[in-house]
């Protein structure tokens, strides 16, 4: 079994048990996390990533998305929301005891991963389940902090995960027909939704 863990407080842990006949974990919508860097990193990220992934694909510039993939434009889209769930592989974590253990008073939940991730892509239709990266979008400014490796690392293989995402949701949306602008905006949630969650401040590392 590959074990999961789910750092969290006593008060959570009643809300997550107190249906009788199932454990219920708590998601949270996007723009009420404590991380005021959770999905704004990421962004950035994409917009240094966007434009040589549309010169690969041959993207017009007219058609391109770097203006309309921004923290603010995606926030404002009406019936979209992302939920996210935080999990670590790790059993004993100072900065999650922290961050979600209510400062070592909390406990830590242990699930088998295999399982857990079985159970949710069966209940949700949309369910990416993926580890983090973490990056820093003002890497000019830190680059003595950070090492090269890592980054130019962390760097192609979000290149590689924006570009696949990327494709997909184009081929899709070009076998239904969609309008120009209605691509944009499908490419943008897509990638917002299945790239920008999986992307962290280094600093939570």
């Amino acid at each position: 079994m590959t074990e999961i863990y789910h750092y969290t407080t006593i008060d959570a842990l009643l809300g997550i048990i107190n249906e009788k006949e199932k454990i219920c974990l708590w998601a949270t919508d996007f723009r009420y996390l404590n991380d005021p860097f959770e999905f704004y990193v990421g962004t950035q990220l994409v917009n240094s990533c966007i434009p040589p992934i549309e010169k690969e694909l041959g993207i017009k510039e007219e058609n391109s998305i770097s203006k309309r993939f921004t923290y603010e434009n995606v926030r404002q889209f009406v019936h979209f929301s992302s939920m996210v769930i935080s999990l670590s592989e790790n059993i004993d974590s100072l900065p999650m005891w922290n961050m979600y253990g209510k400062n070592g008073k909390g406990i830590v939940l242990m699930f088998d991963r295999d399982n857990l991730e079985k159970y949710c892509r069966e209940q949700f239709t949309y369910c990416f389940w993926d580890k983090c990266v973490y990056y820093d979008h003002n890497y000019e400014i830190n680059r003595e902090r950070i090492s090269v490796e890592n980054f130019e690392g962390t760097r192609k293989l979000c290149h590689d995960a924006l570009l696949n995402i990327y494709k997909e949701t184009l081929e899709t949306a070009s076998k239904e027909d969609y309008l120009e602008e209605d691509k944009q905006d499908a490419i943008a949630i897509a990638i917002f939704a299945r790239f920008c969650p999986f992307v962290k401040h280094f600093a939570y590392d």
